[in-house]
């Protein structure tokens, strides 16, 4: 009898397949401290599951005019242990990385798992809250259906800030930073490789 040499994957871990593949979209930059106003920038995402389906690898670059702006990978999971979604975040902005913000999944209401599994069912919206950079960050990925995802991050004081700035029983409302629509162009997962060679154009 041979025994597999990874943990299997459960419901959870396997939700992250549905962002896998190519995916192309575009994004609005809102106006923020620094960027007084809204652009909008062409995005071409290429992602795959590792470790026989434990860990979802997102490969995101950004482009305006045809320029690279932005590049990025992501590291997905879903930690058994403290039943929550897992993300690693590593990109050129020159920011310190995202080591590990936690998020939940949460399905339609009144929705099951056997009706998420349905291609053209609501998936759900898959969200992120973390502090960083001494703003609190919420990042959701809402999908309408199994091609289809939209995204939006958002930002606001840390409490201590928000008592001081509007009093202590009020929440400081969410500013929107990025928002967009991405479309599936491909369900099949990258090949190996650590450019994701094959898959969208070569970094210059």
């Amino acid at each position: 009898m041979t025994t597999s040499p990874f943990y299997p994957a459960t419901a959870d871990h396997r939700r992250l397949r549905w962002l896998e593949g190519s995916w192309t979209g575009e994004e609005t930059h809102h106006p923020f401290p620094g960027f007084p106003e809204s652009r909008t920038a062409e995005v071409e995402i290429h992602s795959r599951m590792l470790f026989g389906g434990l860990y979802l690898e997102r490969d995101y670059r950004t482009r305006r005019d045809g320029e690279l702006l932005y590049h990025a990978r992501g590291l997905y999971g879903w930690s058994e242990a403290d039943q929550v979604y897992t993300l690693s975040w590593f990109d050129s902005s020159g920011s310190p990385p995202l080591l590990e913000a936690t998020g939940s999944w949460h399905l339609p209401e009144g929705g099951s798992q056997a009706e998420t599994d349905k291609e053209d069912a609501p998936l759900g919206t898959l969200l992120f809250e973390y502090p960083r950079l001494e703003r609190i960050f919420r990042a959701s990925y809402v999908f309408p259906h199994s091609r289809e995802y939209h995204f939006l991050l958002e930002s606001r004081p840390p409490a201590e800030d928000q008592d001081e700035a509007i009093g202590a029983e009020e929440e400081a409302p969410w500013t929107p930073i990025l928002s967009g629509i991405y479309r599936q162009s491909s369900s099949e997962a990258p090949a190996l490789g650590s450019g994701f060679e094959g898959f969208g154009e070569p970094l210059p």
